[in-house]
């Protein structure tokens, strides 16, 4: 019997410049211009990456993340089954909002505010993911980010100039050659990029000096401002918005309320999934778990998940807030539980296992089902018992030091 010759790299290629066809195929049913440029966008991105793989075993995100090897290899094969599903999304969005057919892709409308109604097919749409072109608006929208710049033109400027003589200027110019380094638009050092995303840090420790600047908002700050593709103002209020969305005091100096955070997490974890936790606690990882979930809180999943699963994870937490965090982080550990992944480690390997835990997820749809739609809403779960605990591991935290 013959056996099929093995497949080339060439083909490959042709058979996603065939998908890409495709898709643009689908784009010219879209409803509206922007529809169509954003999924066109986003096929080119997938077709950029399949010759990257054969230059350099590098792919290249929409945001501008490279990945490399085996993750290179996971990203191509998860955007070719991904780029029908963007386009099925954009359609529904430019069906079901009227925004879709009028916003200008990635910039924020104030007359379109009206168009993002909270309610029970929001949420739905939201879950399932907000198209590209389209985030810069809604999140703008849904964390009351766009109608506080519009309240206070130029005060973004001032801020930036208050904040030239901050003390927190020299820990920030440390930490920005360290944001992105695998992102084309961070690089070289010294970058126009970098030195916005400086600008806004700066200016936010002058806005609220209450947090000043901590480690960690660097990652959350820069990510939203490639989102807004370098919009300094926006991506200032934004990043406000945002934090205010977030577990109360997560950015503080003595890092007390993330260490509650994350105790509140893992005792989530020991209590409502105590066969995960075994596995942990044989492996002397449970406490390994507390550390790990700090860098999860802090930078809200980026730099520990893909782009498009950080991207999917915000689109819930401008709409769910915190809560959603606690959701992702779970989802990580059932799905690693369930696959077998977990119990493949001993004591030596499970430290640099769940470091990298998240990038396993660039299914993100699969991990957000299994966050949303499988696991429970209530009891322990609930934002109300998750917040009773917390303040219980910040008292504990406080009384000790006292």
């Amino acid at each position: 019997m013959a056996t099929a010759p093995p497949t080339s790299k060439l083909d490959r290629a042709r058979r996603l410049s065939q998908r890409i066809d495709t898709v643009r195929a689908s784009v010219r049913g879209a409803r509206s211009k922007e529809a169509a440029e954003h999924l066109e966008g986003f096929a080119k991105v997938g077709y950029s990456h399949v010759k990257g793989r054969e230059a350099n075993s590098a792919s290249l995100s929409a945001l501008g993340f490279e990945y490399f090897d085996e993750r290179a290899g996971r990203q191509a094969q998860f955007l070719q089954g991904y780029l029908g599903y963007l386009t099925h999304r954009m359609q529904r969005w430019a069906a079901s909002y009227p925004l879709s057919a009028a916003q200008r892709p990635g910039q924020y409308n104030p007359a379109n505010d009206s168009e993002i109604k909270p309610g029970t097919k929001l949420k739905r749409f939201i879950r399932k993911g907000i198209p590209m072109s389209l985030r810069p608006h809604v999140w703008m929208s849904l964390s009351g980010a766009g109608k506080k710049m519009q309240a206070k033109p130029g005060f973004y400027e001032k801020l930036v100039e208050a904040g030239q003589s901050l003390h927190y200027m020299d820990q920030i110019s440390l930490d920005l050659p360290r944001t992105f380094p695998d992102n084309i638009h961070f690089r070289p050092e010294g970058c126009e990029r970098q030195k916005q995303l400086g600008r806004v840090l700066l200016a936010y420790a002058v806005f609220n000096p209450n947090i000043g600047y901590c480690q960690g908002m660097n990652y959350v700050a820069g990510m939203l401002l490639l989102v807004l593709n370098g919009n300094e103002e926006q991506t200032f209020w934004l990043f406000d918005g945002m934090i205010a969305m977030l577990p109360p005091n997560l950015y503080q100096e003595d890092m007390k309320s993330v260490q509650a955070e994350c105790a509140t997490f893992v005792d989530l974890v020991t209590n409502e999934y105590p066969h995960i936790a075994n596995v942990l606690r044989e492996r002397g990882a449970l406490e390994i778990l507390n550390v790990v979930a700090v860098k999860w809180m802090i930078s809200c999943f980026v730099d520990t998940v893909p782009e498009e699963t950080v991207l999917r994870v915000w689109d819930i937490l401008f709409y769910e807030g915190w809560k959603t965090l606690y959701r992702i982080g779970l989802a990580l550990l059932i799905n690693a539980y369930r696959s077998g992944e977990i119990q493949t480690h001993d004591s030596s390997s499970i430290l640099a296992f769940l470091a990298n835990i998240g990038w396993s997820a660039f299914d993100c749809n699969e991990l957000l089902n299994l966050a949303f739609e499988h696991i429970e809403s209530g009891g322990a779960h609930s934002r109300k018992s998750l917040s009773r605990t917390r303040e219980s591991f910040l008292r504990q935290a406080t009384e000790d030091d006292g």
